[in-house]
């Protein structure tokens, strides 16, 4: 028995956060939903939408606005408590409490020193490899891009896809696998169906329960936004140079009509804040918008053709028109809507702008859960304590250029079964002994799988729960060929 994965000297250096990442900008066409008509100045034909402005003039430096225009954001902060969910994309929910930030040497060789958002030092030891001594044993192998199963006693088993984006060699493309609209929950093996992915596993953590929407941004290939907030989201994000990174997107969601623009909150996410305002298309499916739970007055507005067609009160039920789309507004943003001249029969669009703090661009992004290393230290909760359930973790390589994502087998909140997995400390240990220079979670429990597409499209499964069915997920991401 024998381990492929390296040790490595631990580096204590405490590291700063990716958020202080210079934040660049990536322009995306402004999407005029109700026939993606874009005016470009003068009075407004009867009939016709309010052009939003255009995509900025970009730069090797990111985005320069147009003269007289303006994306920035109106500022709605959130009510501490709200009950609509931040949707940060930051943290699984059952680890918001853990110790995230970078630690520190302890006053004993070989000990570390946490600090828990609310001050406690954590002193711990230092995490070892949970799989030191792993046999492994490839199970699928195409042109850059490669699965082996880990096996060691008194360990579930361990699925490992290693991917070349942008190194020596064949290449492959990463990316979100979605199948349908945002909020519709299909298994892995069904989303992977037909989609000529070699490899694919899990993605994001999501609203179980509710209206089954992800937590995250979700950007496909070509940075074609699909939904997305106006705070910023730590997110998997594939470059335009082909390399892997993680850091922040955001938007920006103009709505304009005639006497004006004002900025919307969410497109297509489960996320309304006070006084803030959310926009659903036909991306976002069926999925019920009751879950925004609004805290104050409400307007909704049903957009068809150019036009608003209706205002309701509450949240309804309303499908989403086909050549239109909805806008959910609470508090003062309904006035704002109001003083710029939405109201029923008024013309109006809505647009997006994707925002990134990744230095080469977004080719696509999903979100992400728990940061567990970053810049090549330990970044997770590496002095907490927490159950052992199955896991699903990224690994960058130094560079950007090769990537992983482990999948371990193991318990659910609801089935054990003599399963057990990883915890978040032993997570954070795997990914560092594996040589990631950035690591995070995806979701896990019953949503962690992983299989492959074989010759004819035969997909097989490689990861078995400990519910004995597949979880219903909303989104996954896989490797293709790189076209």
């Amino acid at each position: 028995m024998r381990s492929l994965l390296p040790a490595r000297r631990i580096q204590l250096n405490a590291s700063r956060r990716i958020s202080a990442i210079t934040s660049r900008t990536i322009p995306v066409t402004a999407a005029v939903l109700a026939g993606g008509l874009l005016a470009t100045g003068g009075a407004i034909p009867a009939g016709a939408a309010p052009a939003v402005p255009r995509a900025n003039t970009t730069t090797e430096h990111g985005t320069l606005p147009a003269a007289g225009q303006s994306v920035r954001p109106d500022a709605v902060a959130d009510a501490v408590g709200a009950p609509s969910p931040a949707s940060s994309g930051q943290l699984a929910p059952s680890t918001e409490s853990m110790p995230t930030g970078p630690v520190t040497a302890g006053a004993k060789p070989g000990t570390l020193v946490a600090v828990t958002p609310d001050g406690q030092k954590l002193p711990c030891a230092t995490p070892g490899n949970p799989y030191g001594g792993a046999k492994t044993t490839p199970v699928f192998i195409r042109p850059g891009v490669t699965v082996r199963k880990y096996t060691k006693s008194g360990r579930t088993p361990m699925y490992v896809t290693s991917a070349n984006l942008a190194g020596s060699g064949t290449k492959v493309r990463p990316g979100p696998l979605t199948r349908g609209a945002v909020t519709n929950l299909t298994t892995l093996r069904s989303k992977a169906s037909g989609k000529h992915a070699y490899v694919a596993t899990n993605g994001d953590f999501f609203h179980l329960g509710q209206d089954g929407s992800p937590y995250g941004a979700e950007v496909t290939r070509g940075g074609t936004v699909i939904k997305g907030i106006s705070k910023a989201q730590t997110s998997l994000i594939l470059q335009r140079d082909r390399t892997a990174t993680i850091g922040t997107v955001r938007l920006t969601i103009p709505i304009k009509a005639r006497k004006g623009t004002v900025h919307g909150q969410a497109w297509n996410s489960d996320y309304l804040p006070r006084d803030g305002i959310a926009v659903f298309t036909r991306s976002w499916g069926a999925g019920a918008r009751k879950y925004l739970r609004p805290s104050q007055q409400l307007r909704e507005f049903v957009v068809s053709g150019h036009k608003v067609v209706h205002v309701y009160k509450h949240i309804t039920n309303v499908g989403i028109p086909k050549n239109g789309y909805i806008i959910e507004a609470q508090g003062r943003a309904v006035n704002r809507l109001r003083a710029i001249g939405v109201r029923r029969g008024a013309a109006v669009a809505a647009g997006k702008f994707l925002h990134t703090s990744a230095p080469h661009g977004v080719d696509t992004a999903i979100g992400v859960g728990m940061a567990l290393v970053h810049k090549s230290r330990y970044q997770g909760p590496v002095c907490s304590k927490d159950n052992a359930v199955a896991r699903t973790i990224v690994g960058i390589m130094p560079g950007g250029k090769r990537m992983f994502v482990a999948v371990v087998q193991g318990q659910t909140d609801s089935a054990h079964h003599n399963f057990t997995g990883l915890t978040a400390r032993e997570s954070t240990a795997l990914a560092y002994h594996m040589g990631a220079a950035e690591a995070v979670m995806f979701d896990g429990g019953g949503s962690a799988g992983v299989i492959s597409t074989g010759a004819y499209g035969k997909i097989t499964q490689y990861t078995k729960s400990a519910d004995n069915w597949d979880r219903l997920i909303p989104n996954g991401y896989a490797f293709w060929r790189r076209s």
